[in-house]
Order: C-alpha cells, then structure tokens, then sequence
C-alpha cells in the first residue's frame, strides 16, 4: 500500500502530519512492485557496487489494519513480485521468514499478546534459520558477541554504588573497542551504542 499526493499523485514516504484528504491510498500490483524494487536495486548497485547482491524476505509480521483477507493479499503481491524478479536475476535470493511463521510455527503460541507479532521465541527461531543459511561461524560468533555488548550498554543498574556501575560501563566500553579493533567497520555502530565521545 501506499499513500500518493492528492494533486499531482506522487508516491509520499512520509505523510508529515497532513490532513488524511491530501493523500490517497491504494495497493500497487504485482507489476508496479516488482518494476520499483528493480529500480531500486539498479540504484544501489550504481551508487554502492555492480557486485551488491539482493535478499528479499517477507514480514512475518501480521499487517491487519486491513483484516486477515488483505494482509494475505499484501504478502502474495510481494512474494509473486519477488518470484518476478527472481526470474529476471538469478543472483536474487529469498529468505522465507514470512513462510517460516506461518507453516513451521503455525501456532497461536509463538504470537506475542497482540497475535500480530512473532513472539521472542519465534523471532529467535527465525533469526536462528536466516543465520545458519547465510552466515559462517565467524559471523554468527561475531554477531553474538555484537548482541551481548549491546545488552550491556542498555543495562539498567540495579544498584546507586557508581564504583560497580563504573566498572561494569568501562567493561563494557572495553569489550565494544576490543571488537571494534578487530572489525573497525563496526566503530561507527559501537560509537552509538557505547555513547564514545
């Protein structure tokens, strides 16, 4: 779906808090998604790299401001526009995250509370089958390392004794730059999370 300008009807990504009557909705169709997600990757690959390989993936994410009938319908005109351009370039690949959920997990149980979202245990199932297909060892112990400082830095104290905190941050802050030493296209990443001046 998406919400184009009433006078003129370019397609807008942000609606800036303007009246609902500026805009119109609608569902682009198969074709008019496939020819923008081209575009857009014939872009990146002249601005980033020609060798920019493209995964697509699916929301497992239930959409259902427009009920259960047209969330189907969203997700089947992305995927039959994925199939499209997989078809036009064979270096496309597809990680079926949206399938997972709803064929391998097919239970209200791995439904957070408001049924719409994965719950945690279903994303780190997810996570778990998109890291073992695309990532080596290296990788998948790289970015659990990335995870467990990251749960350091927004660690809230249990204590007000700021010698503990202290140590803890400055641990954390160590285990950040000892990372970022042996992957410095990670600073810029551990420079936010870590809050490094």
């Amino acid at each position: 779906y998406v919400y184009s300008l009433v006078e003129g009807g370019a397609v807008v990504a942000n609606c800036h808090k303007m009246p609902a009557s500026t805009f119109t909705r609608r569902k682009l169709n198969v074709n008019e998604i496939s020819s923008v997600l081209i575009d857009a990757m014939a872009h990146l690959r002249a601005v980033v790299s020609h060798d920019v390989e493209f995964m697509f993936t699916v929301s497992p994410i239930r959409h259902l401001s427009d009920g259960f009938h047209g969330n189907q319908l969203s997700k089947a005109s992305l995927l039959l526009a994925i199939d499209d351009i997989m078809a036009q370039d064979k270096s496309v690949t597809y990680f079926p995250a949206f399938e997972i959920m709803m064929d391998d997990l097919r239970d209200y149980r791995f439904y957070d509370r408001d049924m719409s979202h994965p719950s945690s245990l279903a994303a780190d199932y997810i996570y778990d089958n998109f890291s073992n297909a695309y990532m080596s060892d290296a990788v998948r112990e790289t970015a659990c390392q990335c995870y467990k400082i990251t749960k350091r830095a927004s660690h809230r104290h249990m204590t007000d004794d700021l010698d503990v905190i202290k140590k803890f941050n400055n641990e954390t802050i160590r285990q950040g730059l000892q990372l970022v030493d042996k992957y410095p296209k990670l600073a810029v990443t551990a420079n936010k999370i870590l809050k490094i001046q």
